[in-house]
């Protein structure tokens, strides 16, 4: 199954296991600094850790980058 694959898996069924978030995060690809530029929306997915869903109670929203330093 490729990463892509995996990710929409992992989002159907709503949760995964701390293990699985962390090996798919590995397995991406790198991308261009330029791309990363702007702001960011963030989300998690529920793998059970013991500070699960503390992003969303707090109001996260995501990152933003501002420049390439």
């Amino acid at each position: 199954m490729s990463t892509i694959e995996r990710f929409q898996t992992i989002l159907k069924q709503g949760e995964t296991t701390t293990d699985e978030a962390l090996k798919l995060f590995d397995e991406l690809a790198t991308v261009d600094l330029h791309f990363m530029m702007g702001r960011w929306k963030g989300s998690g997915f529920h793998t059970h850790h013991q500070l699960d869903g503390l992003l969303d109670i707090i109001g996260w929203y995501g990152k933003e980058f501002v420049s390439l330093d």
